[in-house]
């Protein structure tokens, strides 16, 4: 199903009852007809952002250690572009994904199609290499795929229930009281998690 604006996305979501809902950071001519073939590169991507998840391997909803992972991450790319993030988004369980929207200007720079891929890669590699020196550990294998799908805002995380939420303001970011979409005695029955002691 193609989701070309937010009454596209409204109306799936009410007929489809998903699950869970992901998309993909970057925009691409054709999103839906992506990587039909391996034999030749048909995908033309038109965005190039940086893109991160951090998921630190903590019980459900322990932030901390995910949270102290961004800190460093935004604190190496400002150091080195003076760059804030553009989005920072709760995952729903332990971890976020951090995003900078057009990072760089892969898609204007070349003008073939497999050329943007292989220098989007190029370039996130780098990134993380500089990144591991620095003793950031992030999930490499999500910020160097261009085809990566990241959980999208808004919707509910299936393993916790909580909600994949913006996060305006890390240092004051609670779960318990930021991501939550039921009453908290749901989430013991259901999910079994005890919210009250996150």
């Amino acid at each position: 199903m193609s989701i070309s604006d937010r009454e596209d996305l409204e109306t799936a979501v009410a007929k489809m009852i998903p699950s869970a809902i992901f998309f993909t950071p970057i925009q691409w001519l054709d999103p839906v007809h992506l990587r039909l073939t391996r034999e030749r590169v048909r995908d033309c991507m038109l965005t190039s952002p940086l893109f991160f998840d951090i998921d630190t391997k903590t019980p459900k909803v322990e932030t901390q250690a995910s949270t102290e992972v961004v800190w460093r991450l935004t604190d190496a790319i400002r150091g080195w572009s003076d760059r804030m993030p553009d989005m920072l988004v709760f995952s729903g369980k332990s971890g976020f994904h951090v995003y900078y929207w057009n990072w760089d200007d892969i898609p204007t720079r070349h003008e073939h199609l497999a050329e943007r891929i292989e220098a989007f890669r190029r370039s996130r590699k780098k990134l993380l290499r500089d990144l591991r020196v620095k003793g950031v550990q992030v999930d490499e294998s999500v910020t160097a795929d261009p085809w990566r799908v990241l959980r999208l805002p808004g919707s509910l995380h299936w393993d916790t229930g909580l909600i994949a939420c913006l996060v305006s303001n890390l240092k004051k970011f609670n779960p318990q009281r930021d991501a939550v979409a039921f009453p908290l005695e749901l989430y013991q029955e259901v999910f079994g998690l005890d919210l009250s002691r996150v």
